[in-house]
């Protein structure tokens, strides 16, 4: 059965959440701390607050409880892969393009 519209956006939204949680638990194994955790509203805080704080430490989906200088943006995106990515003609070069950009301008922030 196919899904509704606002089914596949509570479904997208889980699988968002979940995905983000999982890649916070793996950097904290990887750091040999509990010092990542997914961002408040999975880094669209800033955007909705505005203020130095929110820019500061929820540009991105995943932040650390550390001074870091870089921003974390998880995706899943079924059949994405970086030989994909690596031919100019395929729409995998235009969603990471899309990605990256979004990527920069969260850590500029």
């Amino acid at each position: 059965m196919a899904r509704t519209r606002s089914q596949a956006a509570k479904y997208s939204v889980r699988k968002g959440k979940t995905l983000e949680r999982r890649v916070a638990a793996e950097l904290c194994e990887w750091a040999g701390e509990n010092i990542f955790r997914r961002s408040p509203q999975s880094g669209g805080f800033n955007h909705s607050y505005k203020t130095k704080v929110g820019e500061r430490e929820f540009s991105s989906d995943i932040m650390c409880e550390r001074d870091i200088r870089f921003t974390i943006e998880v995706k899943s995106e079924k059949g994405f892969s970086f030989d994909a990515m690596l031919n100019p003609n395929t729409v995998a070069t235009n969603k990471f393009t899309k990605w990256w950009f979004q990527t920069c301008a969260d850590a500029k922030q």
